[in-house]
């Protein structure tokens, strides 16, 4: 009997702090998450408790959360750069350089580099800060000297962030005449026009001689046709494709005066039968006087018997 009543005791005590038990008591601590690699979906659990002290009436509720961590990348663009520049000898052009920041990320310290010409010929800011999604700008200031030759250069600028991240840009840079060259170039087509017509004459000269001019001719109107692509390119203020074709005329001169000077060296289209016929003759009258030859008469002696 008084072990039932000691049985009924126990069970009292375990009813009571069943129902003194707080449902809502949340266990609360520290959790540590090691990421091993960014960009990868992670899952864990928050457990709440509604007893503590009797695992009996120990119950377990896990709340699931997913989450995906991602790289904050650092990135940036030239935005807008001309594809072309012109820009004339002996003056300068600025450019502006609109650098935008494409990451999540701040950038820092972003230097300039220009290569496809000489260092001396342009100057360029840097930017020290650019805030994520933002663009700034800097200006390159491009001077052509002077003296630099009519031109296409391929240019590349490169900008770079303290981080060591890169972007570039192309362009063209078309080198004009100034007022100087100008001059010059029209001297110079003066000059190949006289000099055109001074081999035309030689040229005529070969012919009435009876000399081969064919491809002499061919030449010459190669040389005559850039001429004229030169003279039409001044009139329409284009001097730097007249400057071009006045050097192409140039080197059909040049060979037009060596193409010249083998016809000279060389006989009439007639002479050359005429020497034919002479050789046969002479072949002819070598062969009249050539000795000719004994016959020869076998001896054979008869022999008696």
């Amino acid at each position: 009997m008084k072990g039932n009543i000691f049985l009924v005791i126990i069970l009292m005590l375990f009813l009571v702090l069943a129902v003194s038990a707080d449902p809502s008591y949340e266990k609360s601590g520290t959790i540590t998450i090691s990421v091993a690699d960014i960009g990868t979906t992670l899952s864990f659990k928050v457990i709440n408790c509604t007893t503590c002290g009797f695992t009996s009436y120990y119950n377990e509720e896990t709340t699931t959360t997913t989450t995906t961590l991602s790289n904050l990348t650092k990135d940036m663009s030239i935005l807008n750069f001309p594809k072309k520049i012109e820009i004339v000898q002996g003056e300068s052009k600025n450019i502006t350089l609109n650098v935008k920041n494409t990451g999540d990320e701040t950038l820092n310290n972003i230097t300039f580099s220009v290569s496809g010409i000489d260092s001396s010929w342009y100057s360029v800011g840097n930017i020290s800060v650019i805030y994520a999604g933002l663009t700034e700008s800097t200006t390159l200031k491009i001077t052509v000297p002077s003296v630099a030759n009519l031109s296409i250069k391929d240019i590349t600028i490169t900008a770079t962030s303290a981080s060591k991240k890169t972007s570039t840009a192309t362009t063209q840079l078309k080198i004009l005449p100034n007022e100087d060259t100008k001059a010059m170039i029209r001297k110079l087509y003066n000059i190949y026009k006289a000099k055109l017509e001074s081999l035309n004459q030689t040229i005529n000269e070969l012919a009435s001689k009876g000399k081969n001019v064919r491809t002499v001719k061919q030449i010459f109107g190669e040389a005559e046709s850039k001429l004229n692509l030169a003279k039409k390119n001044i009139d329409d203020n284009n001097y730097y494709d007249a400057y071009f074709n006045l050097m192409s005329a140039k080197d059909k001169i040049i060979e037009l005066e060596k193409e010249i000077e083998g016809v000279r060296r060389t006989f009439a289209w007639w002479v050359y039968p005429i020497i034919g016929v002479i050789v046969l003759i002479v072949v002819f009258v070598i062969y009249l006087f050539l000795p000719e030859k004994e016959e020869e008469y076998e001896y054979v002696e008869e022999v008696s018997e």
